[in-house]
């Protein structure tokens, strides 16, 4: 299994904030996320293979950054927010973003 760096994992986020401000298509994140693994040599994922590469991109992650930057707490469901609020998720990785971006200093 590959193992990302701390940049790695802000560069697949960061490329996956940018799918979904500029609209492509109206897939959930984890899409996004694999799609983007993906550059990165890592493909044949399914969605709850995430974690192995960005342990931090999970649910638990996700309640927690609700909390601390006050966005709508994920849910139970396959999807964690509705499937069209993309708002919601452009703040889920910008606050996971800035967390991981504070590890680099």
């Amino acid at each position: 299994m590959k193992i990302l760096s701390l940049q790695e994992k802000i560069q697949v986020l960061e490329n996956t904030l940018l799918h979904l401000t500029c609209g492509y298509g109206s897939n959930g994140l984890c899409i996004y996320v694999s799609s983007n693994l993906n550059k990165h040599g890592i493909s044949s994922m399914s969605s709850y293979d995430i974690p192995l590469y960005i342990p931090e991109f999970s649910r638990e992650n996700a309640i927690k950054l609700s909390e601390i930057y006050q966005f709508e707490t994920p849910s139970n469901g396959m999807y964690w927010w509705f499937r069209d609020d993309y708002g919601v998720r452009v703040t889920f990785l910008k606050s996971l973003i800035k967390e991981l971006s504070k590890q680099l200093k």
